[in-house]
């Protein structure tokens, strides 16, 4: 899916470019967006690290998945691979260093 708070920017700066003939609102929305996209790259640092600490310790740090929830840098879904079960989870910057365990399934 595409997140259209790095996307909408980006066609809002063109046509505003386009429009007016003015390259600085195309280079204020490639600021933006890029500036989000900064930011994601940084939460889910974030989100790795946090997660790291609060693995079950049947799961292995090497095969954490974390990824963002559709259309939003906020929430983050992580998944971990323990030697018997699959771990999902869903972190919010907003909660501080709680990760909630949402999901223990069975490999099979």
């Amino acid at each position: 899916m595409i997140d259209p708070l790095y996307t909408l920017p980006l066609l809002l700066g063109i046509v505003l470019a386009l429009a007016r003939y003015q390259l600085r609102w195309n280079d204020a929305m490639l600021a933006l967006s890029s500036a989000y996209l900064a930011f994601g790259l940084l939460a889910q640092q974030w989100v790795e690290q946090q997660v790291a600490r609060q693995l079950p310790p049947s799961a292995d740090p090497a095969t954490v998945l974390d990824t963002a929830t559709p259309s939003n840098t906020q929430v983050w879904q992580v998944l971990a691979l323990g030697p018997a079960h699959y771990y999902e989870a869903f972190y919010a910057l907003a909660d501080g260093n709680k990760v909630c365990v949402a999901a223990t399934i069975p490999s099979v």
